[in-house]
């Protein structure tokens, strides 16, 4: 996939969120723009690889902590580059102070690195999350109704997950109640959208759902249509798609990472 050109690279756009400067309008603009350009050429499922790098890094909910960003995950980790991959795994946005500066550092690693960086699509990333949680709030802040609304349309151009050297899923939420979806159905689905929120609908449960210790489907303690999901159904889905695990997010964890379904 190609680079786009930036108006502002990351690691100057990051030295300007560092020292509490906004970037121009029109810069943002250009970004959110690019950004979405590029987004809308992958597919519903991206296919990464390890292969000829160092590392792989794969990373939670953000949620608008910008300094834990720069402090925590780069520091850690090392910023992008052909050797270093990452994928950041939804959830960039809402309840921090931070989603615009964390949310456009994403987008200027993504055009930097296109072939390294990976930004797959959390269930905040909604209107109807962005209204309740903050982010609408702090765009209306720092920029206006316009730049919300286009940042809106990258969400919308977001993959919903990354199969990764062939074997393992990488994805929000979680995995359907149909037990018979496989990777290539998740690759038709329309993901141009707000997140439907009807009964069994595949998106929506890619962005929603959890595990849980026990087996078949049951509805979610978050309410509306989402499920939890059991041992059973991630065994099955692993089987049928000839993966060895599934990786996602969308829950708090004490240890920052938890195994779940026999591994």
């Amino acid at each position: 996939m190609p680079k786009r050109a930036l108006p502002l690279d990351p690691v100057t756009l990051t030295a300007q969120f560092l020292r509490g400067k906004l970037p121009p309008r029109a810069d943002v603009i250009q970004i959110l723009q690019s950004a979405r350009s590029l987004l809308r050429l992958e597919p519903n499922i991206c296919t990464a690889s390890t292969l000829n790098r160092q590392a792989f890094n794969i990373v939670g909910d953000l949620h608008g902590q910008f300094y834990d960003l720069q402090g925590g995950v780069f520091q850690k980790c090392g910023t992008p580059s052909t050797s270093n991959g990452f994928c950041f795994n939804g959830d960039f946005v809402d309840r921090g102070s931070w989603g615009v500066e964390t949310f456009l550092t994403l987008l200027a690693w993504k055009l930097e690195h296109p072939n390294d960086v990976y930004l797959t699509r959390g269930n905040h990333e909604s209107r109807a999350m962005t209204m309740r949680y903050g982010f609408q709030a702090e765009c209306l802040y720092k920029y206006d109704i316009e730049m919300y609304e286009i940042c809106l349309e990258v969400f919308s151009s977001l993959p919903l997950g990354v199969l990764l050297d062939q074997h393992t899923l990488i994805v929000h939420g979680g995995l359907c109640s149909d037990n018979n979806v496989t990777i290539a159905d998740l690759n038709q689905l329309h993901r141009f959208q707000e997140p439907p929120r009807g009964k069994g609908d595949r998106m929506m449960e890619t962005l929603w759902s959890d595990p849980y210790d026990g087996r078949g489907v049951l509805p979610n303690r978050r309410g509306g249509n989402t499920i939890v999901f059991g041992s059973d159904v991630t065994e099955k889905f692993c089987i049928r798609n000839g993966l060895a695990r599934v990786i996602r997010s969308h829950e708090v964890v004490d240890a920052g990472v938890a195994t779940m379904h026999q591994g």
